[in-house]
């Protein structure tokens, strides 16, 4: 006379399917007096969860889909409900080592039942966690090392000879412009945040380092008036020690996420 439907008590939050790419499958059964319901659904859907890319792009994230039944649970030594088929696991490994996403690897995969505590009670849950860490080739090759190459370019200008002031400031300002307008390029691969991840750390401080030589120049502009030796030697020690600190700098910006 009354069948319980597992799918109106179970919610999904932050969840959204896509209603042309879902298959239902529902089938009642009756033996032995009791009735039974079988339902499956397949397709694609999108889950949403909160990402901490304070490490980006070298960071690992552990996406977590959480199952909860509808019904409260009175206390803590209830059974829990809900239970994964054995078939869940082997899918599970089966995507670890087969996945297509070439951005992601999957570091690992879990899945475990627990209850949950709420105000009201305890809800049966079930979790399914997936480490996975991002493959940072394509931010290395297309962002890191152009950065580094046009900032080379703006550096070099301290081994141009220091009376030389007009051909070091012309070098140097179209390096950092063309810095200035490389940002503007990959800004769109990059997430929108209201914090520095390590790559914005790493170009601003490419930023700084590459306004170094326009300063360096407009400073011994001053210096070679009343002496080209003092002003030679105040190049060499900004030449040598600024490439030391930018290395030490970029060093600790990136070693924790590595």
């Amino acid at each position: 006379k009354q069948l319980f439907h597992p799918e109106t008590n179970v919610k999904l939050s932050q969840f959204e399917e896509d209603e042309d790419k879902i298959k239902r499958f529902d089938h009642f059964g009756y033996q032995d007096d009791l009735t039974w319901l079988d339902t499956r659904i397949s397709g694609l859907a999108k889950v949403r969860t909160i990402f901490d890319f304070t490490s980006f792009p070298f960071d690992t994230q552990k996406l977590k889909i959480q199952y909860s039944a509808g019904e409260l649970l009175s206390n803590e030594n209830s059974l829990f409900l809900i239970t994964p088929d054995n078939k869940v696991f082997k899918d599970l490994i089966n995507y670890m080592n087969f996945n297509y996403l070439m951005e992601w690897t999957v570091l690992n995969t879990e899945i475990y039942s627990e209850l949950l505590k709420t105000e009201d009670g305890y809800k049966d849950t079930l979790n399914l966690v997936l480490e996975i860490e991002r493959n940072p080739s394509f931010y290395i090759f297309k962002i890191i090392i152009p950065v580094l190459l046009i900032l080379t370019v703006a550096w070099y200008v301290l081994w141009i000879p220091t009376k030389e002031i007009e051909s070091r400031l012309t070098t140097s300002i179209v390096a950092l412009l063309s810095l200035i307008a490389y940002n503007f390029v990959i800004q769109d691969d990059v997430p929108k945040l209201d914090y520095l991840t390590s790559l914005d750390h790493f170009i601003l401080l490419s930023y700084f380092f590459c306004a170094v030589p326009i300063f360096t120049t407009i400073r011994l502009s001053r210096s070679i008036e009343k002496s080209q030796k003092r002003a030679t030697r105040l190049n060499q020690i900004i030449r040598k020690f600024g490439f030391i600190l930018y290395l030490f700098a970029s060093i600790t910006i990136f070693y924790p996420t590595l």
